[in-house]
Order: structure tokens, then sequence, then C-alpha cells
């Protein structure tokens, strides 16, 4: 079956049939694919998009925008803000910024006629319309919600306002994020399915389906992902409806907003980095180059110049993927490494979540954990003390540098359970319509490096190396039917107990066109220099070194160790380009820092999350450096912030 998308034509869904059931604010959207759009090797996969666009968080909770500012203090009353605003502003942090629309709060009985309960086929089942609740609502908010009976799993709610003598559906939720809507679940919970319908020339819609659990959930709906599918200047209806059967269903609080939200870089210039988060996303990268973004606990996507994707809506990885035996000689059915059924075996991923380690001038870290298996009181659930810490996991640790650099830490924990297939592999997802495209290449080469090329100036390439040559040592090339997506999958592991892996993406500088470019990139990143310390010890227990070698391959740095007060080694590159070679010293927390290079002063240093040292050589190609770090008594350290 194809989608029908904003622009009239039809996008091939890329995975087997499956609802994605992740229980907790996964991507539940229903997708299938016929005969025709078939997996297939190098003209190959077709995939179905991976990544997360719910998100629920048990809670409790007038068409008119909230005054820019603080819409819960004293300048929104100030500013003459209704209560009913305020009183979102406090109760949603994805409002506080003031810059949200209400859909419908239902604090007046003018706003029921906007909602209608149809059956199959158009039909309004008699005597049957939404009503005005005011015993059951979102308190913090007001004093009125919306009930509506839903008899069977045919029928639905629908909100587009045609029978609204005073209100209707605002139509062009162009600007905004974020879907925010509060929905009360049943005892024992129950699954609802949610639609956005946009256009009528070329209609286009975009649905999901999520667990509700028992109470109050804050429904958080990605409207960046809704617009690959539906045309968000013009929506002409949201519905519900309960796939399980009847549903007495109470909503409230229907918000469009804009959640953006800056913690570094705002406006920044070409080379300087930033930080946001925006919709349901955490994004970070270099002003006017690239950006990667974590949501649900997962790369959702990388973007180039001007803010364009890179990656397919909803993911792009790199990602550790389950495989079966023999996977690159799969000819008629090649695995797809975004469909949604590969860890349905680990019960789905049922919760995403990231956030902020590491903020400066220097570089910005960012991780995600996902978690897999049925949510207490859901069927296959746990309330047993402890069945949370033995559910399978994701981790991923993103670590980028002003230089373009991004390393990327991947962990995958079953949590005691059978993998899913017996191999496991990595993957990348790219967009062809961004001009990406896999640069195919030797066998020799293979096991080095994956080059994504675009053609033209200024349009910096993708170039991804895992740390392990091995972990490029088969390579299968995948792209979707209608050509859009390509996926490359790399690496060949058995599939036991936790998989760790470490990569570097390049995206910057531009020149990354031509084999002697990327060559010197990996050569660099998987045979680091030589570190002859003669003075300290060279750190090789530091958490991201995943073998122990003194080079924290997950961070892109040296690890050394002061003796007292100084640490003093010799840095070999070994005959290689040396692009950036940064160190860490360990023991300089809290303390004044000098760095001398062949005894010379070296100004440029900086400190992590833990306040200790780090500092970066430029390119060394001859020579051999020697390095001095100096430490004085314990004082504010300073940083490079």
């Amino acid at each position: 079956m194809a989608l029908k998308t904003r622009d009239g034509t039809e996008r091939p869904l890329l995975a087997p049939a499956a609802d994605r059931a992740d229980h907790g604010g996964m991507d539940h959207r229903r997708v299938s694919r016929d005969a025709a759009n078939r997996l297939q090797p190098c003209r190959v996969a077709a995939f179905a998009i991976l990544g997360a666009l719910l998100f629920v968080a048990g809670g409790s909770s007038g068409c008119a925008e909230s005054p820019a500012g603080d819409p819960g203090g004293a300048s929104a009353r100030a500013a003459g803000a209704s209560p009913i605003l305020v009183r979102i502003g406090r109760t949603y942090p994805d409002c506080s910024a003031g810059r949200f629309l209400v859909l419908a709060d239902f604090e007046t009985p003018d706003q029921p006629p906007m909602f209608r309960i149809l059956a199959r086929g158009e039909e309004p089942p008699a005597g049957r319309e939404p009503s005005l609740s005011i015993l059951r609502n979102r308190r913090e908010t007001g004093a009125g919600g919306l009930q509506a009976t839903l008899r069977s799993a045919d029928e639905q709610l629908v909100f587009d306002g045609t029978l609204g003598d005073k209100r209707s559906l605002i139509r062009d939720w162009s600007g905004r994020h974020l879907l925010l809507m509060s929905a009360y679940g049943p005892e024992g919970g129950a699954p609802l399915s949610v639609s956005v319908h946009s256009g009528t020339d070329r209609p286009a819609t975009w649905s999901a389906t999520l667990p509700l659990r028992a109470g109050w959930n804050t429904l958080r709906i990605d409207l960046d992902e809704l617009a690959h599918v539906v045309d968000l200047s013009d929506v002409r209806r949201i519905a519900w409806s309960c796939p399980a059967g009847p549903l007495e269903l109470y909503l409230d609080d229907l918000i469009i907003t804009d959640n953006t939200r800056f913690e570094r870089g705002e406006g920044a210039a070409g080379g300087e980095l930033l930080l946001y988060s925006r919709g349901r996303r955490l994004a970070c990268g270099v002003g006017e180059r690239f950006e990667v973004a974590l949501r649900d606990g997962v790369i959702s996507g990388i973007f180039a110049e001007a803010g364009s994707a890179l990656t397919p809506p909803g993911g792009g990885g790199p990602l550790i993927v389950p495989l079966p035996e023999g996977w690159t000689a799969l000819r008629e059915r090649p695995p797809a490494p975004d469909d949604p059924r590969l860890f349905e075996s680990w019960g789905g991923a049922i919760q995403g979540s990231q956030g902020v380690v590491e903020s400066s001038a220097v570089r910005l870290v960012m991780q995600g954990a996902r978690r897999y298996g049925a949510a207490p009181g859901e069927p296959g659930g746990s309330a047993e003390s402890g069945a949370e810490d033995r559910a399978a996991r994701s981790q991923v640790r993103l670590t980028v540098y002003a230089d373009g650099r991004v390393f990327v830490r991947l962990r995958m924990d079953p949590g005691g359970r059978e993998w899913p297939l017996a191999r496991a592999g990595h993957a990348l997802l790219v967009d062809q319509r961004s001009g990406l495209r896999p640069v195919p290449v030797a066998a020799a080469d293979a096991a080095r490096r994956v080059h994504f090329a675009r053609l033209g100036r200024d349009r910096g390439d993708l170039l991804w190396i895992p740390h392990l040559p091995s972990d490029a040592a088969q390579r299968l090339d995948l792209e979707s039917i209608d050509e859009r997506e390509a996926a490359v999958l790399i690496g060949d592991r058995a599939a036991q107990g936790v998989i760790e892996s470490a990569h570097l993406l390049m995206l910057w500088p531009h020149d990354l066109d031509g084999a002697p470019e990327g060559e010197s990139f990996a050569a660099d990143y998987q045979q680091p220099g030589r570190v002859e310390v003669t003075t300290g010890a060279l750190r090789t227990d530091v958490d991201g070194d995943l073998n122990g070698d003194g080079y924290n391959e997950s961070e892109g740095c040296h690890e050394l160790e002061l003796a007292g007060h100084v640490a003093r080694w010799r840095y070999d590159p070994a005959g290689r380009l040396r692009h950036r070679s940064i160190f860490r010293v360990h023991g300089t927390a809290g303390r004044t820092a000098w760095v001398y290079v062949d005894g010379r002063i070296l100004s440029e240093q900086w400190r992590d999350a833990s306040g200790t040292l780090m500092f970066a050589l430029p390119r060394v190609r001859d020579g051999i450096p020697r390095i001095e770090v100096n430490c004085g008594e314990n004082r504010s350290p300073a940083t490079g912030s």
C-alpha cells in the first residue's frame, strides 16, 4: 500500500505491515507494504520510517494566542492574558514561552458543536453527540472537558469545526512544532488512534495508535514529523478512535505550540556551536553547517546547511540492528534496518529520553536512552520490583565538536534476553532527495569507511567511520523502490550479550568528495597516534574507551593522568596526518593548568562536564611534539564556556 503525500505523489511505505505499539510514546503508525515494494539489494530496500512521534506522560490536565513571554507569570497577567491561558502556560512546560494557540479548551458551551461522532461511512449515530464534562477534566487548566461515547471500533470522534456556529478548527499550523492534548485512559488502559488530515484537492492523512494509561495522559505529537506527510498550512480534521472497541473518551486542552528553546547559540554564526530543543527533538550542531538531533532516545535526524534533512523522516542512525545469518547474500528479502518488528520479541520500545551532558564553546555532549518491554499494567508488563532494571535498553551518546566531527557511542543491552536474530550490525539511512548517494567502494576500502556524497560545491558530504575496521568488514547497500531513501548495512558480530560500538560522523568540511580525504580521516580515527608517557600515566579505564588502549574512541580524545602536579608525554603521529588531536588530563579538576607544546604555551583549553582539562593540537604530520601539563594548587578551573 502507498501513502498519499502533500504533493500528491504516492510514497511506498517501507516495512511489512505492522502496528508500532511502543507503549509510551514511540511511533505507532500503521504501515504496510505490498509485494511490489519488497526489499531487494541495491535498488533494494524499502524501509518503514524509523522514529518516534508520540510520547505519553502521566499527569492530570479557545482559539486565541497567548502573549509572548511567561504566560504563567505576572507579565502575562499584566498583558491581559486570560486566566485560562495563564493556567495552560503553568500546566504544560511546552507552552511556558507563550507561543501557543489553543484549538479547544472546553471552557465554553459553543465548543462541543465543533466535534461530532461519526460511524463507518461518515454517518453520525442517532442521538449521540459530544458534550462538556465538568466531572472529568484537567482541573489545573479549567473546569471543563469533552466527553464522547464511542460504542465500537468503527466509530470516531471528529474535530473539523464544520458544525460550529462561532468557532472552527484553526487550519494553519505553520510555525508550530508540537500538538498537545490531554486524554483520559480508563482503568486497565486502552489504545487510542489519532489522525490528522489536510487538504481537499490532494488530501493526506497521518495516523498513529498509542496506549492510554489509566488516568490523564499528556500526548505530545511532533509536528515537524507530521509535516513530511500532511500539509500543516491546511489542516482540515483531527480524529480519534479506539481500535479495541468501545471507549468512553475524555479530552481536554487541544493546543499547538512553538516550544523551541535555545540553550546555546541562538542566532549562531557559521562555525559556532548551537543547542536547542524543538517539538520532541533535542538538537545540536554547528551554525550554518550541520545539526544532529535525538528524539525518544535515538538519533532522529541529521541536517545540513539551511536545515535540509539528510536522513529520512524520523530516523537515520547509525544504529545497531539485529541481522539474520548470511544477510549480505539475501536477495529476495534482504533485512530492513528500520523494520518496527525487529525488537518485538523484547516487547517493543516503550520509553525514550534524552538530555544534555556537557555544553561549552568547544563541544557539546548529548545522550539518549530507550527501554524495551511492556509497561506495568499492560499485557506482559510487570510491576515487580527491579523489573525495569532488567528491561532491554539501547543507549546513544553524541559528542559534537565545533570543527565538524561527531563521535557516536552506541550500546544495546538485551537485559538477559536472547537477541532477536543471530547476528548484529550497524545501519545508516539517508534521504536521497537531499542529494546524498552512497559511494560504491572497492572491497579493501569498504572495511574502513562509508561515504555518502553530494554533487556540487559547498554541499557537505557525510562520512561514516566505525572505529573498528571489522565493523565494516561486510556491507550491503539498499535503496527504496521509489529511490527516495537509501541505507548502508555494515558489520557482522555475533548477537550475544551487550553490544557496544563507536563511530565518527564527518559532515564538515565540504571537501570530503574524494577517496584520499576520506581515507585520511578514517586512518586518523581508526589508528590513533601513539602517546609515549614519560611523567604521569596513560588512562585505560575511562568510560567510553571501549578497547582500553588509552584513546577514547567514543569522544575522540587521548586520556592521561597527572603525576602529582605534572604530566609529560611525546605524541607520535606515526607518519599520518592528524587533523586535530585532543587530549584530556585527569587530576586537573579545580586546578589552574598550563599546557606547553615543545616549550611554547598553548592557550586554547577547555574543561569537560567534570571540570577536567582538555585541549587540542592543530594538524600534526611530521615530528614528535613534546607536551607538558603543569598544575598549580586547587583553584577555580579555567573554562572554554
